[in-house]
């Protein structure tokens, strides 16, 4: 999609005509940003139903922007829910850790979108920091730690999937 070269704000409201690769919008300049006020022609929005192919940027000040419906981006590899959950087609990172990086150190978590997932956090703070932990009802029940350590309220059993004995 083509980017929209608007005007300067004195020249709201303002037509992006189609006849010169405009997409038949009528914008109009108004609290510091360009709003779509009228629509005509094939490439137009439905203003009854919203714009379903922009989001608006938040005016200067504002840190959030409220959207009453789920946001889907790039058509289905995103989509934040109105619920709030999140499902995502791709690998999920959270932080700056990069498991693809040789000489990744930093602090974060990995979610590979087939099932995987990895947490790492810098030698220095490692120790004792938790990566995991498993709660029920709020209590924890159980947790790994950075340094390799675990613990587990109720009893631990290991059993054999291939054959060996432990």
């Amino acid at each position: 999609m083509p980017a929209i070269n608007f005007p300067d704000a004195s020249a709201s409201p303002w037509f992006n005509d189609p006849a010169n690769g405009g997409n038949g919008v009528t914008y109009e300049y108004k609290n510091g940003y360009w709003t779509a006020i009228d629509v005509t022609g094939a490439n137009a929005i439905d203003i009854g139903t919203g714009d379903q192919r922009y989001v608006q940027k938040a005016p200067a000040g504002n840190a959030s922007q409220n959207i009453s419906g789920n946001l889907t981006i790039n058509t289905d590899k995103i989509q934040l829910k109105t619920d709030g959950s999140i499902t995502a087609a791709g690998d999920i990172q959270c932080g700056v850790y990069d498991p693809y990086d040789p000489n990744g150190s930093d602090r974060g978590s990995y979610f590979f979108n087939t099932g995987g997932m990895l947490t790492n956090v810098p030698t220095a703070s490692a120790g004792t920091t938790r990566l995991w932990s498993g709660l029920r009802n709020g209590v924890p029940t159980s947790y790994i730690q950075a340094d390799g350590g675990a613990t587990f309220t109720g009893a631990l059993e290991a059993a054999s999937i291939d054959g060996g004995s432990y």
